[in-house]
Order: C-alpha cells, then sequence, then structure tokens
C-alpha cells in the first residue's frame, strides 16, 4: 500500500489506520515530496500515518520483510497508544529521512529489525524501544552484514526517550540527544547480553552525542549494576537511577 504524497499533495495529510489489520502482509510505503522534492524538516506539512495499535500496520509475514513499512521524505509515523511491533518479520525501513512519533507517556516498541539507510527522527513525548539488531543494508537477508554509510546512520532523539531492549539495538547508529531527552536501558531476569553489557557498539561510526547532560536509566527488574557500553567504556548504572553523562 502506497501512502505517496497523501492528499492534499503541497499541504501535507494525515492517514489513519484503526483496524486490527493481522490478516495483512503487504508493505506499506509512506513518502512525501512537495512540488517533486523532498521538504524541510522544518515544515510541518508532511505526511501523517496515525495508529494506536502495532496491529493496524499489519500482520506476521512468513519470511523477513526489511521494507514491511517504508519511511521516506520526512514522512511520521504518529503512536497513540503503548504497544508493542511484535512480529519479528516486519522490519522498519527509513529511507533518507523518517519520524517516529510517540504520544506523552505512551511506548512504542519496535521489535523486528530497523534499517537506517538516511535519518530516523524520534518526536513526542513518549518512548520508543527498540529491540531488533540494527541494520543498513537494503535488502531481506538477515545476515547481509552491510555496515552503515556514514552520514546515513543516524537517530535523532529530538523528545522523549530511546530505550534499549536489545543488546545490538543501536549498534553502527550516530546518536543525537536534544536536551531534556533521556536514555533507557531495559534489563530483565534472564536476559544474558543485556546484563552483561548493557547496549554495544561494536562498529566505529557508532557514536552518541547530547547538548549538556545525558540522564541514562535502568528500567529493567533486574536489582544488579549493569553496564553501558559506548566508546568502548562501560559505564555503570544503577536500576531505577539516573546515570549522567556530559558529552562534548
Amino acid at each position: 500500500m502506497n501512502a505517496n504524497n497523501y492528499y492534499p499533495r503541497n499541504n501535507g495529510g494525515t492517514l489513519y489506520l484503526g483496524g486490527m489489520n493481522t490478516n495483512w502482509t503487504g508493505k506499506l510505503y509512506t513518502s512525501w515530496e512537495k512540488d517533486g522534492a523532498s521538504p524541510d524538516v522544518s515544515e510541518t506539512t508532511h505526511m501523517h500515518v496515525v495508529i494506536g495499535d502495532a496491529r493496524n500496520l499489519g500482520g506476521g509475514n512468513a519470511t523477513f520483510l526489511h521494507d514491511a513499512v517504508t519511511l521516506k521524505g520526512y514522512t511520521e509515523i504518529r503512536v497513540t497508544n503503548t504497544t508493542e511491533f511484535a512480529e519479528s518479520n516486519r522490519g522498519f525501513l527509513v529511507l533518507e529521512n523518517g519520524c517516529l512519533n510517540i504520544d506523552d507517556s505512551m511506548t512504542a516498541t519496535l521489535r523486528a529489525p530497523a534499517t537506517l539507510d538516511g535519518t530516523l527522527r524520534k518526536t513526542g513525548g513518549g518512548t520508543l524501544a527498540l529491540g531488533g539488531k540494527l541494520r543498513f543494508g537494503t535488502n531481506d537477508d538477515l545476515e547481509d552484514g552491510t555496515g552503515p554509510t556514514d552520514g546515513r546512520n543516524a537517530i535523532l532523539v529530538q523528545s522523549g526517550a530511546l530505550k534499549v531492549v536489545g543488546v545490538d539495538a543501536l549498534d553502527g547508529a550516530a546518536l543525537t540527544f536534544s536536551e531534556g531527552t533521556s536514555l533507557h536501558l531495559d534489563i530483565r531476569p534472564g536476559d544474558v547480553h543485556m546484563l552483561d553489557t548493557g547496549f554495544v557498539f561494536t562498529n566505529t561510526l557508532s557514536s552518541v552525542a547530547c547538548s549538556g547532560v545525558l540522564p541514562v536509566v535502568v528500567d529493567g527488574d533486574d536489582q544488579r549494576h549493569v553496564p553501558a557500553v559506548w566508546y568502548g567504556h562501560a559505564r555503570q548504572v544503577t536500576q531505577g537511577k539516573k546515570h549522567e553523562r556530559r558529552m562534548g
């Protein structure tokens, strides 16, 4: 299904999806071009898709689709309720620029791998949780091994929080946190990898930048200290408490 320059053409548009579309396993492609050119990020007349439940975007696929949902040209998916994208074979692809807007006090958890070929912008006062292995190739091979391209591997947390629920969910990303945002680690009993390492940066293009102080909070159930690994250095944080790291 294409939501390409959704009406009206030059003034943005909003597509509301409310059905439990679990029997639909096709692709949703969203893009926005203004007069044939991608709009500036400061513009508000972008293509918007509004959902309240992850199942609004379709059901599980038999094999992995890296582009089951595509965001291009500053198009935005707004999530109005707490929900989990549990289908591991329905991946999200960001081409050029895409936005996930999570409403205040809500959490959207993405378990499927996300593929970056541009910049993912996280907006809204809620929390975006990433659990699948971050990908950078544009094909359906889960083990394609393609590394990130500098300048096309960005995640910008402009408001709210980013939560890590998978050890390699951010590996290879260039992360930027705006002032007032935070990074959360979700540590659960039995999650050996997250308990051991928090999250990992093994790719040389991985980086973290923020304005001022970045609060890092452990939200999970485990009571032990856990390290968050970035720049190859372990930093100790404690469950329910903030660890502040000043960057720059």
